[in-house]
């Protein structure tokens, strides 16, 4: 069966995109659980919606790929950034039109209602990135709820499994995915100010804000020092443990089996 990943493949591998841009991670765990859940729900139309939620996704996600603060002028540079604003313009624009034309208007506007949230939520989060009072766990739990909300409208579209549930497996998953991007960023020693890495780091009294950059040998200090990884694992695999057992209580083989097969990444780092 074709993976929502490669189904897309089909308007995130333009020839413009590949060359000349880089694109956003794809939201493999959220796209997954979501097509499992509608499938499981017979929702005929379960590939579509997974699709155009994705590319959705992927399309905001290019967008904060921008860097407004970038204060290189280089041509090459410029269009980079140019780059990233078209890409994500292009994706969102296949969202309206597949879903458009499959007739589904309704949830053109649930989506778009979300769409709206997500900025609402950005807004402040950006504010909040601004105080070195704001910590790792206050990172990590605001990035969860940006990252979930785009999927939120779907519990619409389910019959068999209920809003509580489908909340709880959203968070769940959203949550394990947002740590699992993290380890694997770190191990390129790279840390956002947006990441629970960075704020927790700052918690510790560092004073480094000013860049999100860092070499090798400062990351080690920095892991050695306030044991980073691990403690990102740690949480990863409380997350994990919590999300297993909302699966598991679900009670229903068909569902639940998928959903622990989906999940196992997340194991590996437990």
């Amino acid at each position: 069966m074709e993976s929502i990943e490669k189904l897309a493949q089909k308007y995130t591998h333009r020839e413009m995109i590949v060359k000349h841009t880089t694109l956003p991670p794809f939201p493999h765990y959220r796209s997954e659980l979501l097509h499992c859940v509608l499938k499981h729900d017979q929702q005929q139309d379960h590939k579509l919606y997974t699709l155009v939620t994705a590319l959705v996704q992927l399309g905001m996600d290019s967008h904060d790929m921008v860097d407004v603060e970038e204060k290189s002028s280089s041509l090459k540079q410029m269009r980079k950034q140019q780059l990233h604003v078209l890409t994500g313009d292009y994706l969102s624009s296949k969202f309206y039109q597949l879903l458009s034309q499959a007739g589904k208007i309704g949830m053109v506007k649930q989506f778009s209602q979300a769409i709206c949230e997500v900025n609402r939520l950005k807004i402040i989060w950006y504010e909040k990135l601004k105080s070195l009072q704001y910590t790792g766990e206050q990172a990590l739990q605001d990035m969860i709820d940006i990252r979930m909300q785009l999927y939120i409208p779907c519990y619409q579209l389910l019959q068999d499994v209920t809003e509580k549930d489908w909340m709880k497996l959203l968070r769940g998953f959203t949550a394990c995915e947002v740590l699992h991007n993290e380890i694997k960023e770190i191990k390129h020693q790279t840390l956002l100010q947006d990441s629970f890495a960075y704020r927790y780091v700052l918690e510790q009294g560092e004073n480094w804000q000013e860049t999100s950059v860092f070499t090798t040998d400062q990351w080690k200090r920095f892991d050695e020092q306030y044991n980073v990884n691990f403690c990102l694992e740690q949480k990863l695999k409380q997350q994990w443990s919590k999300l297993k057992q909302d699966i598991v209580q679900l009670e229903d083989d068909k569902l639940v089996k998928p959903l622990l097969s989906l999940g196992q990444s997340f194991a590996s780092h437990s």
